[in-house]
């Protein structure tokens, strides 16, 4: 875990001195710095902060006074040159309170303090609300990528690594479903079947749609069907390769065929493949199969266009003497 960091003091050399001991922490990200206590409240509004390290006593506001108007709930640590307000800074839940001139092992054992009173919180709560919070920042970036990025080769490219990892992400989900937690025979279509198979929607956002397109129990034979052929689910491996093939395209050079060509042929399977020669394959070996198809893929593409060619020009070659 990555804690987002606010430090609010108004000393300028104490901050500096604080930001410079939490830049060795590994998981530390400083994304502000606050010299007064209505600035602390301002960023804490506007940032998603997951621990403040406050001064006590600051122009505007006190740290006790922001800790009471602030409606995000970070670790606290409090750093100050004042000990009479430890009492009631650990009745305001702080995780440590250290007085200054801060030194390093202080500021690394009161790190290990926040590390412990994070986990057990995660423990405490539970992963969902963690995992809720991956899935908005990543639905945020995705906006501000949509809404606002230039369409042009750099866009390309992360709209094709995003396809990639989709698919290669659909498949291993449905083949861990289909043959690592495949039921006994007595628990096929059973209750523990049909929610297992029901989580597996649910992450690739595909529950809802599977209702609407089928309106009945959940069979693995259309699970392969929604997830693998259709073209219309966006996590749906032909889906995937629609994007993957079409950006491909777009940026293929006449010395970059090869990945186009590769990906045209595995688009072809899925635009043109039947669920029934699936299920006579074997869904596991077909995936199997696919996956292997995007690994070569990816390989292809690292090769044409992200790794650098070093070749000596025309004119140098001509110019070296003959053996």
């Amino acid at each position: 875990m990555i804690f987002r960091t606010l430090i609010a003091d108004d000393e300028v050399v104490a901050r500096r001195h604080l930001a410079a001991l939490l830049r060795r922490e590994p998981d530390v990200e400083i994304i502000g710095e606050a010299p007064n206590g209505i600035e602390a409240l301002r960023l804490l509004d506007e940032l998603d902060v997951d621990l403040l390290l406050i001064d006590v006593q600051m122009p505007g506001l006190d740290g006790f006074q922001v800790l009471r108007r602030m409606r995000a709930h970070p670790l606290v640590v409090f750093t100050t040159a004042h000990d009479e307000y430890a009492l009631e800074a650990f009745r305001a839940n702080a995780v440590e309170y250290l007085l200054k001139p801060l030194a390093p092992e202080e500021v690394k054992r009161a790190m290990q303090k926040v590390r412990q009173l994070a986990y057990a919180r995660l423990q405490s709560e539970g992963v969902s609300p963690f995992f809720d919070w991956i899935k908005t920042r990543s639905h945020q970036f995705r906006g501000v990528t949509f809404g606002t990025m230039l369409r042009d080769e750099a866009y390309d490219f992360m709209r094709l690594g995003t396809f990639m990892e989709r698919a290669d992400n659909t498949a291993r989900l449905l083949d861990v479903k289909y043959h690592t937690l495949l039921p006994s025979v007595g628990e096929v279509g059973g209750a523990v079947d049909y929610y297992q198979w029901g989580a597996l929607l649910r992450s690739l956002s595909a529950f809802d749609s599977y209702r609407k397109i089928y309106r009945d129990a959940i069979t693995p034979t259309r699970v392969a069907e929604l997830l693998v052929l259709r073209d219309d689910v966006p996590r749906s491996l032909h889906s995937c390769m629609n994007e993957i093939y079409a950006i491909l395209q777009r940026i293929a050079t006449p010395e970059s065929r090869e990945p186009e060509r590769l990906a045209g042929e595995v688009h072809a399977q899925l635009h043109y493949g039947r669920t029934e020669e699936i299920v006579k394959l074997g869904l596991h070996e077909y995936l199997m199969t696919f996956l292997e198809k995007v690994g070569t893929l990816t390989e292809e593409i690292n090769r044409h266009f992200l790794v650098p060619s070093y070749g000596i020009p025309v004119a140098r070659r001509a110019a070296r003497p003959a053996a």
